[in-house]
């Protein structure tokens, strides 16, 4: 008999074999470690800079929007009171989410295609106009 034909009866012998074991059954996972597959990743297994920037953009307010349907362009305040003009698909400070479409009066960011397996984020934020008061 072969060195690999006696590996093979041992670990065959050892997987079917009766095993007896004293107390109550033990699962071999433990249930609370288990996850629920509809909930996201914990942001500490997501990527951080996708998550960075949609903060980036949550900070963003979304100041006018001008334009045909068609051919449309927003207004955005940063933070620090500064204005930015975009249009969908144009450059923004932004490496993993782009300006996808503008509304009547809303501006909807997606995460790029390149960018939406790195992380389980949401897929898309909206920015709305503020009723004037």
């Amino acid at each position: 008999m072969t060195l690999n034909a006696l590996a093979a009866m041992i670990l065959v012998s050892a997987l079917f074999s009766p095993q007896s074991y004293e107390g109550e059954y033990q699962p071999i996972i433990d249930e609370s470690a288990r996850r629920d597959p509809f909930t996201l990743l914990p942001v500490s297994v997501c990527q951080q800079a996708v998550m960075d920037e949609e903060a980036i953009i949550l900070s963003w307010q979304l100041g006018g929007i001008i334009g045909k349907a068609s051919d449309r362009r927003v207004w955005l305040r940063m933070p620090d009171g500064s204005w930015i003009a975009a249009a969908p698909q144009s450059a923004l400070p932004l490496v993993y989410w782009q300006l996808e479409r503008i509304q009547a009066r809303a501006a909807i960011f997606s995460i790029k295609e390149s960018a939406s397996q790195l992380c389980k984020s949401r897929h898309w934020v909206e920015l709305k106009l503020e009723n004037p008061s």
